[in-house]
């Protein structure tokens, strides 16, 4: 099951900043194996005023293996087209 949310455009007009949200999320489950579950999330947030823009797109992942939840996270952002920042976090958790 994929769910989409979109905010749309709003605009901070005392400093004349566009700023935009959309937000995907995927659940996945197999009937015949469940504790292979994924759950993975995609935020794209997006600045912008005149010329400048700028946008953070963080990307996330959760599944489950050998008795352990194995999570993962990435952010990156961009100024333009430029890559400013990147970033990956990796870690795993038991399962109960």
């Amino acid at each position: 099951m994929t769910i989409r949310e979109e905010t749309g455009t709003g605009r901070i007009e005392e400093i004349g900043l566009a700023v935009s949200e959309s937000t995907i999320r995927t659940f996945r489950i197999h009937p015949h194996e469940p504790k292979k579950a994924v759950l993975e999330t995609q935020v794209t947030c997006s600045f912008g005023r005149g010329e400048w823009n700028a946008e953070t797109r963080v990307h996330g992942q959760i599944t489950a293996k050998d008795g352990e939840m194995l999570i993962r996270r990435e952010l990156r952002a961009k100024e333009g087209e430029r890559r400013v920042f990147a970033r990956e976090w990796r870690e795993s958790a038991p399962t109960r």
